[in-house]
């Protein structure tokens, strides 16, 4: 049986349950957090979408660098994906829209900073 360190199923169970809640929850998200549905949507997906290359990662025997890099790289820039648009839609949004956002920034950010600091133990 293959160990899994404990910060990459952190990382996939985080942003699975993100993207779980915000696809079916996005009607009532779009209209508390006043932003375009599809905005709402594209989070989801993304969260999902990201969730499930976490777990693959997870789960194989061997974790190249290069991919738990391409972890990290991919938690930093959906950091700054997310304050671009927490920037770009604060005066459109609800105080919970930018929140959510902003509140996704540093989640991200951390996980990013955490995986960056194992990145020796997350590699096999």
């Amino acid at each position: 049986m293959v160990r899994v360190p404990p910060m990459l199923w952190i990382d996939c169970s985080a942003a699975a349950t993100a993207g779980a809640v915000v696809l079916l929850a996005q009607h009532a998200l779009s209209q508390w957090h006043q932003l375009p549905l599809e905005l709402i949507q594209f989070l989801g997906i993304v969260n999902l979408s990201y969730a499930s290359i976490a777990f693959m990662l997870a789960r194989a025997r061997n974790r190249p660098r290069w991919a738990v890099l391409a972890l990290v790289a991919a938690n930093a820039g959906w950091a700054v994906v997310c304050l671009a648009l927490a920037l770009g839609v604060h005066r459109q949004a609800s105080w919970l829209g930018t929140t959510h956002l902003v509140a996704e920034v540093l989640i991200v950010a951390c996980l990013a900073a955490v995986e960056w600091r194992q990145r020796h133990t997350l590699a096999t």
